[in-house]
């Protein structure tokens, strides 16, 4: 105690993981723009084995067998790697804002899963007429269930971006987004198709374009992509489609505006060009450089 290396643990020695998850999800997960998925990773937490534990007994043992268990079960890398970062913020808030300060962080000691690869998925040949077919089949009583795929493919804009569109955000032919993931606000051309696509969309009370929530979205999406054959395709792979196709027509630099992407690292991971198209490019150059004069 005379040297200060003695802390009183006595708060986490009463506080269990699912108690200190309530008081987080509470404190700090209700300020974040994603607070309803990480409501959700908070319940799937609360219901482990590790969670009816106090604080002060988890050691780095215990999160390596959660992390091994979930391996085994199937879970992918990167939602444990999820659920590992947000146990560590939480012990890391108990830590420094909730007077346990001489609570460890048992997450730091282990090997986290590590970010995987960018997703390299783009539409195949005939798949974005399929998918147009099925999602309108899949949301029959939503008006521009169509829209929602266009304005993906065309805009490259997110999930969340699209769905919270509203008239106002409209000038012209730009969109202007200022509720982003990031936090900055961004403006986005819009492709005559996509203008096509808003205009055809109904007026509604509130001004905003569609009337759908997250869930149902992706719902919907997984089911069209399963009635029409089409395999391994997720929402947020539209937004990799539109990188690509758009890689043609803006320079890195100019795409990372548009996209909201903070480096050019980012467009990488986004950009999925295909190789026949550097030849097609490579041959215009070529006969250009033949002609006379």
């Amino acid at each position: 105690m005379e040297r200060g290396e003695w802390h009183d643990l006595g708060e986490a020695d009463k506080t269990t993981l699912a108690a200190a998850l309530d008081r987080y999800q509470l404190s700090k997960t209700v300020n974040k723009k994603s607070h309803k998925r990480e409501s959700a990773r908070i319940k799937a937490l609360k219901n482990q084995p590790l969670a009816k534990k106090h604080l002060s007994k988890i050691r780095s043992a215990d999160i390596a067998k959660f992390r091994d268990d979930e391996r085994a079960r199937g879970m992918a890398e990167n939602s444990i790697r999820l659920d590992l970062a947000l146990l560590s913020h939480a012990f890391k808030t108990a830590a420094t804002e909730w007077q346990m300060s001489g609570l460890s962080n048992p997450v730091r000691q282990i090997e986290r899963p590590r970010v995987g690869a960018g997703r390299e998925r783009r539409l195949l040949n005939g798949e974005e007429a399929r998918l147009l077919d099925a999602i309108k089949k899949a949301m029959p009583r939503t008006v521009g269930a169509q829209a929602l795929v266009v304005l993906a493919i065309e805009t490259g804009m997110r999930q969340s971006e699209i769905l919270g569109l509203s008239r106002s955000d409209i000038v012209g032919r730009i969109t202007y987004l200022r509720d982003t993931k990031n936090g900055t606000p961004r403006a986005v051309p819009l492709s005559r198709r996509a203008i096509e696509a808003i205009n055809g969309l109904p007026d509604r009370p509130d001004g905003k374009l569609f009337d759908v929530t997250q869930d149902r979205l992706v719902r919907a999406f997984s089911r069209a992509c399963k009635d029409s054959g089409i395999e391994n395709l997720r929402y947020h792979d539209l937004r990799h489609e539109a990188a690509s196709r758009l890689a043609a027509l803006y320079q890195a630099h100019e795409l990372a505006k548009i996209f909201g992407w903070k480096t050019i690292q980012m467009a990488m991971r986004y950009y999925h060009p295909d190789v026949n198209d550097f030849v097609a490019r490579l041959d215009v150059a070529e006969d250009l450089a033949r002609k006379p004069g």
